[in-house]
């Protein structure tokens, strides 16, 4: 059962969460606060967190920012609740580190499906980067689709090999521009976009994978 702490101080939101969750046989405890929450993270090992954006004393943003900068926590998944639909917050705390996020109120469908996701996301086993008929060979620097190699311009290369490291895992436009192109990402600027599209063409069906978040970035789904 995979374990899963709920960072949040309302306990009817909790038990909400804890029911839904439940159901799905994961493992739920909670926390009424950040430094609860943290407390909790250092006994109990959690797999994956949801937390609330507006916490006691320490914001879930700063809180969130924190563990991704201790090298005991940073690869925890966060999934950040919030009730705040504005981009700007959004983005910001996927730029904390945060692996998702979702809007209170929430479907039950929605956060079930958005946990597992989270956490499915493949991890790289050696050199080898794959998904089904999709194989990334860091090594031999060369993706094969279908039993046939494709070819790829450097930064379609560069970007697919972000996706696959990252899967499920929303990411904004500005993380994807620094990782990819080591520059800041302009609002006038077509350069990812225009990548992203010859990079699903290439892909086939695997390019529908590829998920535009209007305002915020990009996602490669399972």
């Amino acid at each position: 059962m995979k374990k899963i702490l709920i960072i949040e101080d309302e306990p009817s939101f909790v038990k909400l969460l804890v029911d839904v969750l439940e159901k799905e046989n994961f493992s739920v405890s909670s926390a009424m606060s950040a430094e609860e929450g943290i407390r909790k993270i250092k006994t109990s090992k959690p797999e994956l967190l949801i937390l609330d954006w507006n916490l006691p004393n320490m914001s879930g943003l700063d809180m969130c920012k924190l563990l991704k900068a201790d090298i005991e926590t940073k690869s925890i998944p966060i999934i950040m609740l919030t009730v705040k639909s504005d981009e700007t917050d959004v983005v910001l705390g996927l730029e904390m580190g945060a692996d998702d996020y979702i809007i209170k109120p929430f479907r039950p469908k929605e956060l079930v499906a958005r946990v597992r996701k989270t956490l499915r996301r493949d991890e790289s086993t050696g050199n080898i980067l794959k998904d089904d008929e999709l194989l990334l060979n860091l090594e031999k620097h060369v993706v094969i689709l279908h039993k046939k190699e494709l070819d790829l311009r450097p930064k379609e290369y560069e970007l697919l090999l972000l996706f696959l490291k990252k899967r499920g895992k929303l990411l904004t436009k500005k993380v994807i521009m620094k990782q990819v192109w080591e520059q800041e990402y302009f609002e006038t600027s077509r350069t990812l976009d225009n990548t992203v599209i010859g990079l699903r063409k290439k892909l086939g069906n695997y390019g529908k994978k590829i998920e535009t978040v209007e305002g915020v970035g990009y996602r490669y789904n399972f």
